[in-house]
């Protein structure tokens, strides 16, 4: 064997090493710039095809080039449908889609409703057929055909809201009166109180010609469907909440939970005001500012007057957070003022000179 055999060797395997080195680091750039489709856990679909943009949450380029692939079905004579999300990545690989730019993920079964399906079908006239509208109104190809109809459409003009977004559940026992159809006029469909989100009432006049004839109370829930941030694990009471431990999903809301947050950015950071379960959607009243200065802790303080800066240290007499407003106690004289929190332990008295004008 020759003595430069070992090098000569070592010659051709470097090269080999370093070209698999860069094919690794391509594949881990390519895995760590994938896009993200997060998978609804409820959606809705006019049907009959279901769409990855109707099922998921897509984030990044090519996810969103993606949003009208068919990724499942909702027959015609179906209000709802299950679709799972290996069901929805099996259709996308049987579309060519390349998984290693895509991290599927979310929950695991997405539930889609039917919305803006077709009216339902009038029933047979009775003996005495009921019908909806004002009495002193014509009947158009405009008209609802049922009570149920006419009371989804006073509830989408006085919301201003589209009928799509919405979400009406009546009460069982309504069911009779809710399906008279619309032929001559005979009922007189009224909000007992004003319209909003939640629960509503409406009272139902039944005419003969000119003459009532009867009443009859209509109960029914009305929420909208809205993007939401909500919990996906348990997030404990003064606990700062991670971006792990909040998604935004497609929710129903009522109007009593408050302000709904919609953007993630507006959550992560701050601290928990209340536990959360995973479900639950995020509201304001469910966040606050983390603290920057506690009770009793010794604050760098700034003084400004009359052009004058002084920095001194104090004692927080009540705590708070970046923007509010605390009383100290400056830590020699004793005497108090009020301060501006400004940063973590950072408190300001006075207002800051405009640059501008001087003042």
């Amino acid at each position: 064997m020759r003595h430069d055999e070992p090098a000569s060797t070592m010659h051709l395997i470097r090269p080999l090493l370093l070209l698999i080195a860069l094919v690794a680091l391509v594949c881990i750039a390519e895995l760590a710039s994938a896009d993200t489709a997060r998978v609804h856990e409820v959606t809705g679909s006019a049907g009959p095809g279901v769409t990855l943009g109707q099922v998921a949450e897509l984030t990044g380029d090519y996810a969103e080039t993606l949003a009208d692939l068919e990724v499942g079905e909702l027959l015609e004579d179906t209000n709802e449908a299950m679709i799972t999300i290996d069901a929805i990545e099996s259709a996308l690989r049987g579309q060519g889609v390349s998984m290693g730019r895509l991290d599927l993920v979310g929950f695991g079964t997405c539930r889609v409703v039917r919305v803006d399906g077709p009216a339902a079908e009038p029933e047979e006239p009775e003996a005495d057929p009921g019908v909806v509208a004002n009495p002193d109104e014509p009947v158009t190809v405009h008209t609802p055909a049922t009570v149920r109809e006419e009371i989804v459409r006073q509830l989408s003009s006085g919301l201003e809201l589209d009928r799509s977004s919405l979400e009406f559940t009546f009460r069982e026992n309504d069911a009779r009166l809710l399906q008279r159809s619309v032929v001559a006029g005979r009922y007189r469909v009224e909000p007992a109180f004003e319209i909003g989100l939640g629960s509503v009432t409406f009272r139902v006049y039944e005419y003969n010609g000119t003459q009532r004839r009867g009443e009859s109370t209509v109960r029914v829930r009305v929420q909208q469907r809205v993007l939401a941030v909500v919990a996906v694990e348990p997030i404990q009471r003064t606990s700062i909440i991670a971006r792990h431990q909040v998604r935004v999903r497609e929710v129903l809301i009522d109007g009593g939970e408050g302000y709904v947050v919609d953007d993630t950015a507006l959550v992560v950071g701050q601290v928990a005001a209340r536990s959360l379960e995973p479900g639950d959607t995020v509201t304001a009243g469910a966040v606050q500012a983390p603290l920057a200065v506690r009770r009793r802790a010794i604050v760098d303080v700034t003084y400004l007057s009359n052009g004058v800066r002084i920095n001194f240290a104090a004692k927080a007499l009540e705590e708070g957070s970046v923007g509010e407003t605390i009383e100290i106690e400056h830590d020699q004289t004793r005497e108090q003022f009020s301060a501006l929190i400004i940063g973590t332990n950072q408190v300001r008295v006075g207002v800051p000179i405009d640059e501008s004008t001087g003042e």
